[in-house]
């Protein structure tokens, strides 16, 4: 296959069929996993070490105008 040989499939290729509908259950499963982060976050036994990466991680996840230390402590709801 050549250049030539792959630039005819793409030609070939409709952008409207590589698209797929994202579905609300795909969603649904990002929001429980969120919820669970913060049932262990918040839990009491939870050590300081693991509350910071945590937050680290659901922080590089989501946009920085998200108040993510409130979300993670109760205060305030993301979705």
């Amino acid at each position: 296959m050549d250049f030539g040989d792959f630039k005819e499939m793409l030609g070939q290729h409709s952008p409207d069929n590589q698209m797929q509908k994202l579905e609300l259950d795909e969603v649904s499963i990002v929001r429980k996993l969120l919820h669970l982060y913060q049932r262990i976050y918040q839990h009491e036994l939870t050590p300081a070490p693991l509350k910071d990466f945590i937050y680290m991680e659901v922080r590089r996840a989501l946009r920085k105008d998200y108040d993510i230390k409130a979300f993670l402590e109760g205060r305030e709801e993301i979705f």
